[in-house]
């Protein structure tokens, strides 16, 4: 009998060994699955829509250049300028006279309406000298006067037009130089006569 009951007792101790036993090696091994289980590396969706801040984001609107213009009207102004220099090579600018006359023909008002269109377009600091011209037919300091007053004519003519007048200087040449060497009819005609040059204002004095 007392064999009986020593065996249920080892076998009571036994069962109490192992449970006690149980717990401890289940948390070394959730422990072991823990340390060998891959840790996430996926960013959340949190974290991926985050953008870096970049400088441009930071910094601030720059303000607007103010451009100086002066150097861009002073170019305009000399483009304008050369191109009725080129013109004024492609327009007959020549203006004839009658004998003793400082009258313009039909013909030479003509020309000097399409000369006006022109000149309105050229900067004032540029000037136009107005040439007076005669025939050999008189003394030379005589034929000083007719030149001047062909030359003044015609600078009427072009402020009529709107042109400004300091723009147009005026020079008599008398017959000091003829378009057509010689004297005859023809010559005449050629060199009683009106031109244009377009000078700096240095070059230019009027009404001599």
């Amino acid at each position: 009998m007392k064999s009986i009951s020593l065996n249920l007792i080892a076998r009571q101790l036994l069962l109490v060994s192992i449970l006690a036993i149980l717990p401890v090696g289940c948390a070394v091994e959730t422990e072991e699955q823990q340390e060998f289980m891959p840790k996430n590396t996926e960013t959340s969706t949190s974290d991926r829509n985050i953008v870096p801040e970049t400088d441009s984001q930071t910094s601030q609107p720059r303000e607007p250049i103010a451009l100086d213009n002066t150097e861009t009207d002073r170019n305009r102004s000399k483009d304008i300028e050369i191109e009725t220099r080129s013109q004024l090579r492609n327009i007959e600018t020549i203006i004839y006279f009658d004998f003793e006359s400082a009258n313009l023909s039909d013909r030479g008002q003509e020309k000097l309406s399409q000369l006006a269109r022109q000149l309105d377009r050229i900067d004032n600091n540029a000037k136009i000298l107005v040439e007076g011209h005669t025939d050999d037919r008189g003394s030379s300091q005589y034929n000083m006067e007719p030149g001047g007053a062909r030359a003044r004519s015609v600078r009427e003519f072009l402020t009529s037009f709107g042109i400004d007048a300091s723009v147009l200087d005026t020079e008599s040449y008398g017959e000091k130089q003829p378009l057509v060497e010689g004297s005859y009819p023809e010559a005449w005609s050629q060199n009683r006569r009106v031109e244009f040059t377009i000078v700096e204002p240095s070059q230019a004095s009027r009404d001599r």
